[in-house]
């Protein structure tokens, strides 16, 4: 009996280790100092989850944040609910971490009011939400089309003549 127990105890913290080793979380988040009013202040959140879990340099993705509801008649917890907080957008990548900037902050009129209204650590990130920015490869693919036809007009008299092929330059010292 003991070790049919011990063996579901096993099984169930193993399943937890793996669910959990799925989540990406922000771990932290810094700021640049501006020295004067003109200087721009960026923001970068730091997540202990990277391409491993799926995310990729311009991907977005929706953070959330688990909040605990009370009941005070009953005094009771009645559970969690996950509040959309904001969308960031990755701007690197690594295997295990990657760094992200604030697309979108969800505002009060969108989402139930919070004790903290920007992301903070331990805000969890929706890896079910991630999109990955395919525009950025359809564009390069659509403007290189377009720099190809447009050479073929623009390309030099001497290359013209030569349908297409450069001459070589001699670079032997005399």
């Amino acid at each position: 009996m003991n070790k049919k127990l011990f063996a579901l105890f096993l099984l169930c913290s193993t399943l937890e280790v793996q669910v959990k080793a799925e989540e990406a979380v922000v771990i932290e988040v810094k700021k640049n100092i501006s020295l004067s009013k003109t200087d721009k202040v960026y923001r970068h959140y730091f997540i202990n989850g990277g391409a491993e879990q799926g995310l990729a340099k311009g991907a977005t993705v929706d953070v959330v944040r688990r909040v605990a509801v009370h009941d005070p008649l009953k005094n009771a917890s009645i559970g969690d609910i996950r509040v959309k907080v904001a969308q960031l957008e990755i701007i690197q990548a690594d295997p295990k971490i990657s760094v992200a900037k604030l697309v979108n902050l969800e505002t009060p009129e969108t989402r139930p009011v919070l004790d903290y209204e920007a992301i903070m650590i331990g805000d969890r990130l929706d890896l079910s939400s991630i999109k990955v920015a395919k525009k950025v490869a359809l564009l390069d693919v659509d403007s290189q089309a377009k720099m190809t036809s447009k050479e073929g007009s623009r390309a030099p008299a001497s290359l013209k003549k030569g349908k297409g092929k450069s001459k070589k330059v001699n670079n032997k010292r005399h």
